[in-house]
């Protein structure tokens, strides 16, 4: 993508953000593993299992979200931009940007506000009697840094277009 420093700090955090995820999956894999024992053989399998897998499934998915937008991993749309001239490619990397920030920053914020709602109700519980607001809560962190992401990928690009341009005009052709 774009050198500079802002990419590598953001570069860090999401390689940190997947090693976290990592280990999620791991964790997710032994307790299916251990309760998949303890029911066939000890006829105990662990209680709120499948509950605890879907809180890890959940939490490995919001996890990565971040990550696979930083790293451009929608194949579908990058199919679609490629057949467009590099000027275009960023064009329509902008405008998919913008618009994706725009909906995510939406999300964000009407997730959180139900948070807000769940967390005052207290009424809303799982089978492991896990606060339905703190669910709430973590998703509205994870869409909130797949929005920052998504904003910060539009202003790259955007300068990107913008130096292309400044080049071009340096060199005297159409910009």
């Amino acid at each position: 993508m774009y050198d500079c420093k802002l990419k590598r700090t953001i570069d860090k955090i999401m390689d940190v953000t997947i090693k976290i995820s990592a280990c999620a999956i791991l964790v997710m894999a032994s307790i299916m593993l251990i309760n998949i024992v303890t029911r066939r053989f000890f006829r105990a399998p662990i209680p709120g299992c499948t509950e605890i897998i879907g809180f890890f499934a959940f939490f490995i998915a919001c996890t990565a979200l971040a990550y696979q937008e930083w790293t451009d991993g929608n194949i579908i749309m990058s199919l679609l931009v490629d057949k467009l001239s590099p000027r275009n490619q960023k064009k329509a990397k902008c405008i998919v940007a913008l618009i994706s920030g725009i909906g995510f920053c939406a999300l964000t914020t009407f997730i959180g506000g139900d948070a807000i709602v769940q967390y005052q109700n207290g009424k809303l519980t799982t089978a492991l009697h896990v606060p339905w607001w703190m669910i709430e809560t973590y998703m509205t962190i994870s869409f909130g840094a797949l929005a920052v992401v998504t904003i910060i990928k539009l202003f790259l690009y955007l300068k990107a277009l913008s130096e292309e341009k400044k080049a071009a005009e340096t060199k005297g052709g159409p910009a």
